[in-house]
C-alpha cells in the first residue's frame, strides 16, 4: 500500500507480512520480501509477524537456530535496503530517498 502524508508532502510504501510458521517454509518469508520490494525510490516499511528472528539473542526458548538460516533471513532484508528497528512490534524500514535511515523514537516492551 502506498501511504501519502499530505501534510509533509511525502509518500512511502507499507507491506504487512505474516511469515510462514512452518520451519521448512520460513525461507519463503525472506523471498516474499524480495518479491515485494517496490520498483520505486520511495522508502518502504515492512511490519507484521515474520515468524523468524534475525539474531540468536532474540530467541526466547527452544533449540538453537542455525547461523546460516539466521544469516540468510537477515540478508533478505538487508539486501533489499531494510533495517531492523529493534522494536518488539516487528518493524523494518528502508532509508529516506536521500540515503539517511529513518529512525524510530518509540520503543515498546
Amino acid at each position: 500500500m502506498c501511504v501519502a502524508d499530505e501534510r509533509r508532502g511525502a509518500s512511502w510504501w507499507f507491506f504487512g507480512i505474516y511469515g510462514w510458521p512452518e520451519s521448512q517454509h520460513k525461507w519463503k518469508t525472506g523471498q516474499l520480501v524480495s518479491d515485494l520490494k517496490p520498483g520505486s525510490p520511495l522508502p518502504w516499511l515492512v511490519g507484521g509477524d515474520l515468524n523468524e528472528i534475525f539474531f540468536h539473542c532474540e530467541k526466547k526458548s527452544g533449540p538453537p537456530k542455525s547461523q546460516v538460516v539466521l544469516d540468510n533471513f537477515r540478508s533478505s532484508f538487508l539486501d533489499n535496503g531494510l533495517y531492523d528497528l529493534g522494536l518488539s512490534v516487528g518493524l523494518a524500514i528502508s532509508p529516506e530517498p536521500d540515503g539517511h535511515p529513518i529512525h524510530s523514537t518509540r520503543k515498546t516492551g
